[in-house]
């Protein structure tokens, strides 16, 4: 007689269920990162209608894995004024729990750093307020996470 030929085992079903439950429930979105200042700002490259300023953003990844992170884009305030729009579509690999820092060149107009700068030299400080998203995943995979980030800046003259 012959044998047909069906599951191996009956309990095989329960266990890739168990197995695929397991993975899914594993894959938590990421915690966005956490914006913690700037370590240099500077103004560069200034002509009449606009300047380039350099920012190296220090961000924490509060994850306990290591991620990576691509495509931030954001608006730009400076003592709630919009100043610019930044957008960077590169890879920055990030270890768990650790700081890292992200250099960013952002092109403003003139006429809110004019606004500003009496302001900001009188109190030797800007309000930085950074809103947008970034993509933060791992693996090849990618989700895009909201991010409000204030910080007071003190100014270096």
């Amino acid at each position: 007689m012959k044998k047909s030929a069906g599951c191996a085992s009956p309990n095989l079903g329960v266990w890739v269920s168990v197995l695929v439950f397991s993975i899914l429930g594993s894959c938590s979105r990421p915690k966005p990162p956490v914006f913690k200042g700037v370590n240099q700002l500077r103004i560069e490259d200034v002509d009449m209608d606009s300047a380039t300023i350099f920012a190296e953003l220090v961000f924490s990844n509060p994850n306990a894995m290591q991620l990576d992170f691509k495509k931030l884009d954001c608006q730009v305030f400076a003592d709630n004024h919009l100043v610019g729009h930044y957008r960077q579509d590169s890879l920055t690999h990030v270890l768990p729990s650790t700081d890292f820092t992200y250099p960013a060149r952002i092109r403003v107009g003139m006429k809110p750093i004019v606004q500003n700068a009496v302001a900001s030299f009188l109190s030797g400080s800007v309000d930085l307020h950074l809103v947008g998203t970034v993509k933060v995943g791992r693996g090849g995979f990618f989700a895009n996470v909201p991010i409000d980030f204030s910080h007071r800046q003190k100014l270096q003259f």
